[in-house]
C-alpha cells in the first residue's frame, strides 16, 4: 500500500475507535433515559430540555463520524458535548490524578483529543482500493479517423502507454464462456474491415462505446402519459459533470416554475449550460517557452474545451484565459512573472496538461509534472523514462522529489532533465510497450459478412463464403471466377486470409490448406522450370552467335556508364 492509504487506514481506525466507544454511551443514555441528567442541569439553574442535546452527542455525532458523512461537524459536536461532560459532571477532577498515577480524566481526555483530531481532518480514513488490483489496457480503437473526445484525454491515454488504432473497428470477440481474445482491423471509407490489416489481442475485458445517446426513456414515457416532467443530467445530454450540475439547478427551477411558483431562471446559467455543453473547438498553436530563473507554467492543452481550474487555483492570479470567444473555452496562459512554484495547477488540471519548468545551469532544468497513478515505488534519485505530450519517449530523468496533492488525487514528480527537453516533458510512462503489443498471427473464428478479404477487388467474407455454398467449391482457383486474388497484388494477400474462414462452407480446412500448398509449390516450380529452360536455350543461342555477344557487351556497358553519368549529374 501507498504512504497515503496507511494515513487513510490509521485515520479510519480512529474514527471508528471514537464513534464505536461513544455511541456505546450514547445507547446506554437511549435505554435508561437521561432524568438523572435532568435533574443535575436543573440544580445549576440551567433548562431540563438541555440534557437531551446529549444524544446529539453520544448518538447522532458518532454515526456521523463511523460513517464517514459530515465528519468535522460530527467530531465537532462531540468536543462541545465533551465541554458540558467536564464542566458539569468532572470540573472538581479536572486536576486531580488516578490511583494508578495517570488523570482521573484520562478516558473523556482521550474522546476529547481524537474528536479534534477528527474535527481537523474531516472525512479521511476512508480507504480506496486504489492500486491494489492492476489493470493493463491493451488498446483502444476508434473506428473514426480522429479521436472526438478532448485531445488532452486523448493524450493522456497515449502517455499511460495504451496504443491508439484509428480507423479501425472490432473484428471478433472470442473465449470459451468469457471472454480471451479480440480482433481489431483497419476500415475503408464504407467502414468495412480489411483483413490484411488485423491485429489480435488476448484480453479479458472489452469495452465498447456504442454513441452518447440520452438515456431519456423514463421522461419520453412520462411525457407520454401526461405527466408534469423535466430532464437532466444524462437523461437531456451526455456531457460533461459541471454541465449536469448546472442543467440539474436549470431543472429544478423549470420544474417549481412549471408547478405556478413565480421564480425565474438566471439567464448566466443558460449560457453557461451550453459553453460546459460545447463539443471541442479549435486547435490554437502556443508560442514556445524558455525556461528561466524562476518557475514557469507550459500548458499542453491547445485545444478549446470549457475547462478552467488552472485560473482558479493560481494564487498569486498568474493565470488567465486569454479573450477569444470569450467563455472558458478560451485558452490559459501564464501573464507575469509571479509564479510561486506552489505546483497548484499542475495537480489540479484534470486533462494533466500543465507543467512548470525552471533552469538549474545551462545545461539543466527541474520540471514539475502530474502524475495520477501510485508514485509510492517511485525512489528519490531513481531514473523514469519521460515523456512528450504524445507519448514519445524524450530522455530518462532523475526522479529529484514527488509530493501527493490529496485534494486531486495527484502526484506531482520533479524531474531533472536537460534543459532544452524541459518544456517537452509532461508525463511518465505507466505500462511497458511490450504488453500492449498484439499475437504474432491474427484469429479469424468468426468474421462478419462484409470483412473484406481480397482488397483490390473488394471481395467480402459473405459474397466468398454465398459462392462456396452454391457452387460446391473444392478448389480456390474457382474463387477467380468472382475476381478473387486477380487483382493487382496477384492474391499476395487473400491466398493467406482464405483458408482461415471458408470452413463455415465447407470444413474441410485441412484440405485446402494442402491444395492450396500444392497449388502454389506447382506454380512457383513450373515458373522455375520454364525460366531455366528459356534461359538455357537463349544462352546455347548466344553462343553460337559471337557478334550478338559482342553487341550485348557494348549495350549493357554502355547501360552502366550512362547510370553512373545521371548518378553522379544527379549529385
Amino acid at each position: 500500500m501507498s504512504s497515503s492509504t496507511y494515513d487513510d487506514l490509521g485515520k479510519l481506525i480512529l474514527r471508528l475507535g471514537l464513534g464505536i466507544l461513544l455511541l456505546l454511551h450514547g445507547l446506554s443514555k437511549l435505554d435508561g433515559g437521561v432524568g438523572w441528567l435532568v435533574d443535575m442541569l436543573g440544580q445549576r439553574g440551567l433548562p431540563g430540555f438541555v440534557a437531551y442535546g446529549v444524544y446529539i452527542g453520544e448518538v447522532l455525532a458518532p454515526v456521523l463520524i463511523i460513517l464517514g458523512v459530515f465528519t468535522r461537524l460530527g467530531g465537532l459536536i462531540v468536543v462541545i458535548n465533551m465541554l458540558f461532560v467536564f464542566g458539569l459532571v468532572h470540573m472538581h477532577q479536572l486536576f486531580e490524578l488516578g490511583k494508578s498515577g495517570g488523570w482521573a480524566l484520562e478516558l473523556q481526555g482521550m474522546f476529547m483529543v481524537a474528536a479534534i483530531a477528527i474535527a481537523l481532518f474531516g472525512d479521511a480514513g476512508v480507504v480506496y482500493a486504489t492500486g491494489v488490483m492492476t489493470v493493463v489496457v491493451l488498446v483502444f480503437c476508434e473506428i473514426l479517423p480522429k479521436i472526438n473526445g478532448y485531445k488532452v484525454h486523448a493524450d493522456k491515454i497515449i502517455r499511460m502507454g495504451v496504443p491508439v488504432y484509428l480507423n479501425t473497428s472490432v473484428v471478433s470477440v472470442e473465449g470459451d464462456g468469457k471472454v480471451e481474445r479480440i480482433t481489431i482491423a483497419e476500415v475503408d471509407r464504407e467502414y468495412k474491415p480489411l483483413l490484411d490489416t488485423a491485429r489480435t489481442f488476448d484480453v479479458d475485458t472489452v469495452l465498447v462505446a456504442t454513441g452518447l445517446s440520452p438515456c431519456d426513456e423514463l421522461y419520453r414515457q412520462a411525457i407520454a402519459f401526461g405527466f408534469t416532467a423535466v430532464k437532466a443530467g444524462d437523461a437531456e445530454e451526455i456531457a460533461e459533470a459541471s454541465s449536469a450540475m448546472v442543467g440539474g439547478r436549470i431543472a429544478a427551477l423549470t420544474l417549481v416554475k412549471m408547478l405556478g411558483r413565480p421564480v425565474e431562471i438566471d439567464h448566466a446559467w443558460l449560457d453557461k449550460r451550453e459553453v460546459l455543453k460545447s463539443r471541442p473547438g479549435d486547435i490554437i498553436a502556443r508560442d514556445p517557452v524558455q525556461p528561466g530563473a524562476s518557475w514557469k507554467p507550459v500548458f499542453f492543452c491547445n485545444e478549446e474545451i470549457p475547462c478552467n481550474p488552472c485560473t482558479t487555483v493560481c494564487p498569486t492570479h498568474s493565470i488567465q484565459l486569454k479573450t477569444r470567444k470569450g467563455s472558458i473555452l478560451d485558452l490559459p496562459y501564464f501573464e507575469g512573472d509571479n509564479c510561486k512554484g506552489c505546483s497548484a495547477c499542475v495537480a489540479a488540471c484534470p486533462g494533466l496538461a500543465v507543467s512548470l519548468v525552471k533552469r538549474i545551469d545551462a545545461t539543466w532544468a527541474e520540471t514539475r509534472i502530474p502524475f495520477e497513478f501510485d508514485a509510492t515505488p517511485f525512489a528519490v534519485g531513481t531514473r523514469l523514462p519521460a515523456l512528450d505530450q504524445n507519448g514519445q519517449w524524450v530522455e530518462d530523468a532523475e526522479l529529484l522529489d514527488k509530493k501527493y496533492y490529496k485534494k486531486y488525487r495527484t502526484w506531482v514528480l520533479t524531474l531533472k532533465v536537460k534543459a532544452e527537453s524541459a518544456t517537452r516533458v509532461i508525463g511518465v510512462r505507466v505500462q511497458d510497450e511490450s504488453v500492449t503489443r498484439p499475437l504474432p498471427q491474427p484469429r479469424f473464428s468468426h468474421l462478419p459478412d462484409n470483412a473484406i478479404v481480397c482488397r483490390c477487388e473488394r471481395i467480402t467474407v459473405g459474397t466468398i463464403v454465398d459462392f462456396i455454398r452454391q457452387n460446391e467449391v473444392r478448389d480456390i482457383n474457382q474463387l477467380k471466377t468472382i475476381r478473387v486474388g486477380m487483382g493487382a497484388c496477384g492474391s499476395k494477400t487473400c491466398s493467406v486470409l482464405l483458408p482461415q474462414f471458408v470452413s463455415p462452407a465447407q470444413g474441410a480446412i485441412g484440405q485446402q490448406f494442402a491444395l492450396l500448398g500444392v497449388i502454389l509449390v506447382s506454380l512457383g516450380l513450373t515458373f522455375d522450370v520454364l525460366c531455366a529452360l528459356a534461359g538455357g536455350a537463349l544462352g546455347r543461342w548466344m553462343a553460337a552467335h559471337p557478334r550478338v555477344q559482342k553487341w550485348q557487351g557494348a549495350v549493357f556497358g554502355g547501360a552502366l556508364i550512362a547510370f553512373g553519368l545521371r548518378l553522379t549529374l544527379n549529385r
